[in-house]
This record gives C-alpha cells, sequence and structure tokens, in this order.
C-alpha cells in the first residue's frame, strides 16, 4: 500500500499518505482523493443520514448498538462509536453488547458510551457464540434493559 500510494503521489501530486479516509475500503479513498474531488463522509453517517437516526432518537430513552469485539479500535471510527456520537448529540445514552470486550475501551465513554456488555455467559467457542448468537443477544439485551430501566 506505501508503494501504491508512493506511485499515486507521483503521478498525481496528491499524497494520500496521511489523509484522513485514505486507508479505509483497502485504500480506494485514498484513489479518490488523489483522482478525483470527492466529499468524504464517514461510512455511518452516511447510513445514519438515510435511516434518518435522528428522528427515532427523540423519544428513545436508550440506544443498544454492538459489534463482535469491543476494543481500541473501536474508537478509530467503528459503527458503535458512530451510533454513540449521534445518540449523544440528541442527549441519548448508549450501550454496547458485543460477543468480546477487549482492552482499551474507556476513551469509549467520552462518546456517550455508557456501559459496554459481552454477549457471552459462559466460557465458549467462536463457533458455538456464532450458532447461538440470537439467544446470547436476547438473554444480554433483557439483563441490560433491566438495570437500566430499574428504579
Amino acid at each position: 500500500m506505501k508503494h501504491w500510494a508512493d506511485v499515486v503521489a507521483e503521478v498525481t501530486g496528491v499524497s494520500p499518505h496521511h489523509l484522513p479516509g485514505a486507508g479505509a475500503a483497502g485504500g480506494i479513498g485514498g484513489a479518490f482523493l488523489a483522482f478525483f474531488s470527492p466529499k468524504i463522509e464517514r461510512g455511518i453517517d452516511v447510513v445514519l443520514d438515510y435511516i434518518y437516526f435522528t428522528d427515532y432518537l427523540k423519544n428513545a430513552d436508550v440506544v443498544i448498538t454492538g459489534e463482535g469485539k469491543v476494543d481500541h479500535q473501536t474508537a478509530s471510527g467503528k459503527t458503535p462509536l458512530g451510533v454513540a456520537q449521534a445518540a449523544k448529540k440528541e442527549g441519548v445514552p448508549t450501550i454496547i453488547l458485543a460477543g468480546a470486550v477487549g482492552e482499551g475501551i474507556e476513551s469509549l465513554y467520552d462518546h456517550g458510551i455508557v456501559s459496554i456488555h459481552s454477549i457471552l455467559n459462559e466460557p465458549m467457542s467462536l463457533e458455538k457464540a456464532m450458532k447461538n448468537a440470537a439467544r446470547l443477544v436476547e438473554r444480554s439485551s433483557e439483563q441490560v434493559i433491566r438495570s437500566f430501566f430499574y428504579r
């Protein structure tokens, strides 16, 4: 990828090496930035606008989103971060359910995420977790909602 970026910089005069969005989707953002005049937007923002996400937040008490694994990379722009940022603008807290919770999640709390929960209720293989995902998400969701709305 570095070699490709070097060639693009030499040919176009635009160096995609450190441009925001240039590394996404295998460098396609960098190609568009070098060869066209694109408007670069985060994918999650496009999706949230398309589905009128903020309309759903008007009467929401909480947003629950999910990801296979939540860790330090989530704060780099993954979907749950974008969902939480949009919800935070409307004053709605976000809870993440994840298959696994790794290191470096603390920075997510600055973006409107109030808690992060693993859906696993016992040690299990990835295969078993995926096979039982619906039940695991259902059980975890119920427990999160019970604790969030307990009065």
